[in-house]
């Protein structure tokens, strides 16, 4: 993505961006653009984490899911280039592309390293949703904390302790 994004702002004579095919050209703008929703995306995440807001977690973390299965969706293409794919040599819009044969060993590196840093994203993605989870759970908490404090709750009932945890249970007279 980033040698792209260089690709486009270079302003090197030899290498002009009117000289690539339509296709290309098209995609170098298409990365460039989902580079700076990531950029955007990961700030509100920042921003969110910082302030504890829940809505701009839960927005970061719909993204990065978004992003895992692209990933995924990425992977899956990888294997298929890798390994499935037949290299032949390509004319397109008159300029000729010659295929270059990739080693078997650099093949698996590779793989390997993607499927670690897949990996690596799935990870920080439950991670992510964990702590929107747990935002989830504290405002619960502190709703019930008010409510429980502005009484809202039965003012007839009485605490009593369980292994540590109070509880409420409505006051009743019992005959014995």
């Amino acid at each position: 993505m980033v040698v792209g994004i260089i690709f486009l702002l270079s302003d090197k004579k030899d290498i002009a961006l009117s000289s690539l095919p339509h296709d290309i050209r098209a995609g170098l703008v298409v990365l460039l653009v989902i580079f700076i929703l990531v950029v955007i995306v990961s700030l509100l995440g920042l921003i969110g984490t910082t302030k504890r807001n829940r809505k701009l977690v839960r927005i970061y973390s719909w993204m990065v899911w978004i992003i895992t299965i692209i990933q995924i969706a990425g992977e899956v293409f990888l294997i298929y280039t890798l390994f499935i794919r037949k290299c032949h040599d390509e004319v397109i819009d008159g300029l000729e592309f010659q295929c270059i044969s990739v080693p078997v060993a650099a093949k698996v590196v590779l793989l390997v390293v993607s499927l670690v840093l897949l990996a690596i994203q799935i990870y920080v993605a439950v991670v992510i949703r964990s702590y929107d989870k747990q935002l989830q759970d504290e405002e619960q908490l502190h709703r019930e904390y008010i409510a429980y404090n502005t009484g809202a709750f039965n003012l007839n009932s009485v605490e009593v302790a369980n292994e540590g945890v109070y509880t409420k249970i409505p006051n009743q007279d019992y005959d014995f």
